[in-house]
């Protein structure tokens, strides 16, 4: 259950930190740290580095993600930078920049299928 929401048209910068499900409607730019769930709305834009037990993406992502547990990239979002996970689910329709380390599992690979993924370790 999300318990706290920074609001779309919204725009933070600094360091975050919580110990809920945060939900991002709106823009972060700097540091967020979360024992639980980060999700990042259709109309939500994180720029930096975030840790969280589990990322769903449904804007867009920039930065570098350390995540304990699964990350969700839903249809229609943008991701760029450095993401490191226990498992990743990625629907069509995205859009997928990123250097990805997938449970302790790196290797340089072009993927190429629905999902527009332009560098990827998988």
């Amino acid at each position: 259950m999300i318990k706290s929401v920074i609001g779309a048209g919204s725009r933070i910068v600094g360091e975050f930190s919580f110990t809920f499900p945060v939900s991002l409607q709106g823009e972060i730019e700097g540091n967020l740290e979360s024992k639980g769930l980060v999700e990042i709305a259709s109309t939500g834009l994180f720029s930096g580095r975030l840790s969280a037990e589990s990322l769903v993406i449904s804007g867009r992502f920039v930065g570098e993600a350390e995540i304990s547990g699964r990350i969700t990239i839903n249809s229609g979002a943008r991701v760029e930078g450095r993401l490191v996970c226990r498992e990743i689910q990625c629907e069509e329709n995205t859009m997928l920049l990123a250097d990805l380390e997938v449970d302790g599992l790196v290797e340089e690979e072009q993927v190429s299928n629905s999902i527009d993924i332009v560098r990827a370790a998988w």
